[in-house]
């Protein structure tokens, strides 16, 4: 293979950096403009929306400002969540409270129907499963039948609490004479296994309980409550 002469002039590399390569550099490069600051005058800095020229300075200043906006956003809302969930458990508590003197099944439905509209929903939806002599019949339900495990049973077989809107047949089952008034429920089994019933939680508001939302509070809501139905269930 021939070498090149000596004095043979090497042409450099006259290849067109692309985009991603100048990002590149310019990041492994952070001086870079501050050893070139000739090059600030032939930047194209233009405002994104009035249009017309920026300096570099005014530029990284209003991305600097936009980035702790939305940083401060990302933080209120956290913040909103975090009281909005203290809320909750402080209306838990009251809930618990007025438990413990209600002895009789009656007064404990009675108490949580009480409590329903500061867990922000409308309307109470209550099926328990037992002995049908000691639950009244608006709050019966059989979880064996049919229909009823139609409607919920994979609910009940994955012992989880969920938001959202529901089917028309579920609804009725319920809330009953109440079911065209529910835009949107929470639901929650009663008990660790679900085996004590179902609690219902409905809103006039379709936006009120969505699927996304947490389901932590709605699992202890129903954990506590289910205990507290099923001690009143039971025969003496």
């Amino acid at each position: 293979m021939s070498k090149a002469p000596k004095n043979a002039k090497i042409e450099p590399d006259s290849t067109p950096l692309d985009t991603a390569q100048v990002v590149e550099f310019l990041g492994a490069n952070p001086g870079f403009l501050h050893d070139h600051p000739a090059l600030l005058e032939r930047l194209d800095l233009s405002h994104p929306v009035a249009g017309g020229a920026v300096s570099l300075i005014e530029r990284q200043t209003r991305v600097l400002r936009e980035r702790n906006a939305a940083l401060q956003a990302r933080i209120d809302e956290q913040l909103d969540a975090a009281r909005y969930n203290e809320q909750l458990h402080a209306r838990l508590h009251e809930l618990c409270l007025s438990l413990f003197p209600a002895t009789s099944l009656a007064a404990r439905i009675a108490a949580i129907q009480t409590h329903v509209g500061k867990l922000g929903g409308d309307v109470l939806g209550l099926k328990l499963f037992g002995d049908a002599r000691l639950i009244p019949e608006a709050n019966r339900a059989d979880r064996e039948h049919l229909d009823f495990q139609r409607h919920f049973g994979s609910f009940l077989k994955a012992r989880s609490p969920l938001c959202g809107r529901l089917q028309r047949g579920q609804l009725e089952l319920l809330f009953g004479d109440q079911a065209a008034e529910v835009q949107s429920a929470a639901l929650t089994p009663l008990g660790v296994d679900g085996s004590v019933g179902i609690l219902a939680i409905g809103s006039h508001d379709p936006a009120r309980f969505q699927a996304h939302l947490g389901t932590d509070f709605l699992r202890q809501l129903g954990e506590t409550v289910g205990q507290a139905l099923w001690v009143a269930t039971q025969p003496e």
